[in-house]
C-alpha cells in the first residue's frame, strides 16, 4: 500500500516575498506623498484666492465710503499709522467699533493671512496663524505711490485713475519681511520686477506661494493665478495701472 505524500503547509512569507511587499509599500508611499502635497497645495491656493476675493469686496466697501479712493499708504489716523496702513484702515472702516488694540487678532482679519503659511519667528520657531498679521502686499495700483496722477499718497488713490481694471494688479501674495509676523505692506514695481522675471527660485519679495504660482487680486475684483511664465510677462503698467502701451495685452 502506497503511503500518501503530504506537503507541509507553508507559514508566513518567504524573504523574497516580504522584500517585494516592502518595496511595493515604499513605492506607493513615494507616489502618494507628492500627490497628497499637491492636493493640499491646491486647496490652500483656492482658499487664498477666496481670501483675495473677500478683501476685494472690503476694498469696494472702503472706496464706496471714501469718495472712490482706496486706503492710503500714509495714514492720517495716528492710532493706526504704525500698522500696515491699507490693512488697518480697511478693517477699521468696514468694522465700526473694532478695538484697535486687538485689531490683528480679531477673526475678521483672517482673510489677510494665507492658509498653510509657515513663517519663522526670531527664535527659530514658527508663528501661529492667528499671530501672523498679513501675507498680501499692495501694488502701486492700490497705493498709488508711484502713479503719475496721485500726487498726494496720504490721501489715497482714486479708482477713476486706474486703467484696464481686468489687467491691473491690486494685491499679490508676498514673502515674510525678515522674521516679522507680516509681509511688507506695499511692493513697488522696482522691487517686484526682478522677482517676477526670475520666478520662485530666486524671488525674495513676491511669493509664488502655491504650485509655483502667484495669486493676485485684479482691479475688477477678479482673482488671477500667474505661473512663472505668465508672471515674467507682467509689465510696469500692470503694476501701476496706468500708461498702458497701445499694443499691450
Amino acid at each position: 500500500m502506497r503511503t500518501p505524500f503530504i506537503t507541509a503547509r507553508r507559514s508566513g512569507f518567504t524573504l523574497i516575498e516580504l522584500l517585494v511587499v516592502i518595496t511595493i509599500i515604499a513605492i506607493l508611499a513615494a507616489v502618494s506623498v507628492p500627490v497628497f502635497n499637491m492636493v493640499k497645495d491646491g486647496a490652500n491656493s483656492s482658499n487664498s484666492k477666496a481670501n483675495l476675493r473677500n478683501i476685494g469686496t472690503a476694498l469696494n466697501a472702503y472706496q464706496g465710503q471714501n469718495d472712490g479712493k482706496y486706503p492710503a499708504i500714509e495714514s492720517s489716523d495716528p492710532e493706526i499709522e504704525f500698522l500696515d496702513n491699507w490693512v488697518s484702515e480697511l478693517v477699521v472702516t468696514t468694522n465700526e467699533g473694532i478695538d484697535i488694540e486687538v485689531l490683528r487678532r480679531d477673526p475678521r482679519t483672517k482673510d489677510f493671512v494665507s492658509p498653510g503659511i509657515k513663517w519663522k519667528t526670531p527664535s527659530g520657531g514658527f508663528y501661529k496663524p492667528e499671530n501672523i498679521h498679513n501675507t498680501y502686499a499692495a501694488t502701486d495700483t492700490l497705493q498709488g505711490y508711484d502713479a503719475d496722477e496721485n500726487l498726494t499718497p496720504n490721501r489715497g488713490r482714486h479708482t477713476s485713475g486706474i486703467e484696464r481694471l481686468s489687467e491691473t494688479i491690486l494685491l499679490v501674495e508676498s514673502q515674510q519681511e525678515g522674521s516679522s509676523p507680516n509681509c511688507r505692506g506695499w511692493i513697488s514695481w522696482d522691487q517686484a520686477s526682478s522677482d517676477l522675471a526670475s520666478g520662485e527660485e530666486t524671488s525674495t519679495i513676491v511669493d509664488f506661494r502655491y504650485k509655483r504660482s502667484l495669486n493676485a487680486l485684479m482691479g475688477d475684483n477678479s482673482v488671477q493665478s500667474f505661473n512663472e511664465s505668465d508672471a515674467a510677462k507682467i509689465r510696469e503698467w500692470n503694476w501701476i495701472g496706468e500708461d498702458y502701451q497701445e499694443n499691450s495685452r
